[in-house]
């Protein structure tokens, strides 16, 4: 919509959340959900989870609760980022629970400045998300995706589509779905621009795309 960020706020905020996290004791292997409607603040927290050393596990807002609760049981997360309103409707949830709304004081007293990697200590085989499958088969399935997994994925799609920094990358995806990863950090290899799709655009983009 009309919202909009800089990269150097996006790494400033990122920071900050990571220092946070680091406080709240989340460390390399650590499994961070995140349950956030989409705005500048779920690409933040994205960044900030991976800065702390720890995989992050998004959730659609709009599953239904019994899928959430699932999820947060299941991928064994022991820190839940979200806002009050969630935080709220999923108050069974046993882990440490960061509301970016209601702890905002907290999180931007923390300094802007990036962890050093060798105080971090994650390496290429260390845990960088967890996303979960459909469920259509039967329950969802967590899939465990390394850092060099990912790494390779987004440095192949950066040379093969050339993307450059005066670009702007179409985020259409929910952001617990794998082919989301593609798009968010598509742009973030450039420093492009991610658009993050509103609801009239994803309207837009289903009427237009090509039938098989």
């Amino acid at each position: 919509g009309a919202k909009s960020t800089t990269y150097l706020n996006l790494e400033q905020s990122a920071n900050r959340l990571a220092r946070h996290l680091r406080a709240c004791r989340v460390r390399p292997e650590s499994r961070v959900a995140l349950l956030l409607p989409c705005s500048p603040d779920i690409y933040a927290a994205i960044l900030g989870v991976l800065k702390a050393g720890a995989a992050y596990v998004p959730i659609d807002p709009e599953y239904p609760p019994d899928r959430v609760d699932f999820i947060l049981e299941d991928s064994g997360a022991q820190v839940l980022v979200t806002n009050a309103e969630f935080a709220e409707r999923h108050k069974a949830f046993g882990g440490s629970v960061i509301r970016l709304d209601a702890d905002r004081d907290a999180i931007d007293a923390e300094r802007p400045t990036r962890l050093h990697h060798n105080a971090v200590g994650v390496g290429p085989r260390d845990l960088c998300y967890i996303i979960y499958t459909s469920g259509s088969t039967g329950r969802p399935k967590g899939v465990m995706i390394e850092h060099r997994s990912a790494c390779q994925l987004v440095c192949a799609e950066g040379r093969l589509f050339a993307v450059r920094p005066q670009d702007r990358v179409y985020q259409g995806f929910s952001l617990a779905f794998d082919a989301s990863v593609e798009e968010v950090w598509l742009a973030f290899y450039a420093g492009a621009a991610l658009v993050a799709a509103t609801p009239e655009m994803e309207e837009l983009a289903r009427r237009y795309r090509p039938h098989k």
